[in-house]
């Protein structure tokens, strides 16, 4: 049995605090966490632009997602770690993110991907240090969109292409970067990279579903 305790919770909209505020709660709520999840207002105030977040709204989860009718689809991975791949650089092409963005959106073509790496959404994170790498050959032909966070890790914004060409766009991304830690949001457990991240690397340090509704659209009789 675990004692009673007399304690009362206040629930309130996190609209009603400021983004320093909500940064050192966020802070204080993980700072025992396994991983690194510290904010400051700036990070913060990037995370809930990008990500569209309301701050006067709850989440109560998956379970209040099944109820309501979600089914989750696959497994996401967060991914994080050094670069380890000893990989030659040769070949790749540090051109502009949007360069970058539009072959890796060529390489998806018909591809269905969690909307935190879709076009609009990565789009929306370009910062003015943001850098985009290519690469062009034979039976090796990918795209990476990185940058730099304030927590001294390298952020992967989007990556895309042969499985080839993993170990030498990362290594792309050691050679900019140094000894930073690099973070990869939610790469399908299911794509052809997973295994070569994995090589390189990176390692999960966290697991999301992605959950979908569908909608009956067909005509009432």
């Amino acid at each position: 049995m675990y004692p009673a305790y007399e304690t009362r919770v206040l629930l309130r909209p996190a609209s009603l605090y400021s983004t320093a505020d909500l940064a050192a709660m966020w802070t204080l709520a993980y700072s025992e966490y396994f991983a690194d999840l510290r904010f400051d207002e700036r990070r913060l105030a990037a995370h809930v632009a990008v990500h569209d977040i309301d701050l006067a709204m709850q989440n109560w989860a998956s379970k209040t997602y099944e109820r309501a009718g979600f089914t989750t689809t696959r497994q996401l991975f967060v991914l994080r770690g050094r670069v380890e791949t000893a990989a030659s650089s040769n070949g790749v092409e540090l051109v502009s993110p949007r360069v970058a963005l539009q072959q890796i959106q060529q390489i998806r073509r018909g591809q269905v991907w969690p909307w935190q790496r879709e076009f609009a959404t990565v789009t929306r994170a370009l910062t003015p240090t943001t850098i985009g790498a290519v690469i062009n050959q034979p039976e090796c032909n990918g795209a990476l969109v990185c940058d730099r966070n304030d927590d001294n890790t390298t952020r992967i914004l989007d990556l895309a292409g042969s499985p080839s060409s993993v170990a030498p766009l990362l290594a792309v991304v050691r050679q900019l970067y140094d000894d930073r830690e690099a973070l990869l949001m939610n790469e399908p457990a299911d794509s052809d990279l997973h295994p070569y991240l994995l090589e390189a690397g990176l390692k999960p340090i966290w697991i999301q579903r992605e959950m979908v509704l569908h909608f009956d659209l067909s005509p009432e009789l």
